[in-house]
């Protein structure tokens, strides 16, 4: 996971991007980190943050996916929860 100080420096920044700004990240972040759980999850946001569901519960899946364990899946789906929550969106159900 982040530390908490860089997390809250990621969510002050992406507060301020526009959507189609947010999409571009969102799109390198993918591209350039595949394996990486934690990217896909902070592209994740980045999608929901676009208004762009679809994408952002496809990245979330990846993210799952690519977690080595447990832990890190339970921090993963609580992160995207709290993503949703906070934007208003309603989460799809976790796999």
């Amino acid at each position: 996971a982040l530390h908490p100080a860089w997390s809250t420096q990621a969510d002050t920044l992406g507060a301020s991007l526009d959507a189609e700004r947010s999409a571009e990240l969102a799109a390198a972040m993918e591209q350039t980190f595949q394996g990486d759980p934690w990217a896909h999850q902070r592209a994740a946001e980045l999608w929901l943050r676009a208004s762009r569901t679809e994408e952002a519960d496809a990245a979330h899946a990846r993210a799952v996916a690519h977690a080595g364990d447990g832990s890190v899946r339970r921090e993963i789906v609580a992160l995207y929860d709290e993503a949703c929550a906070r934007l208003g969106v309603t989460a799809r159900p976790h796999d």
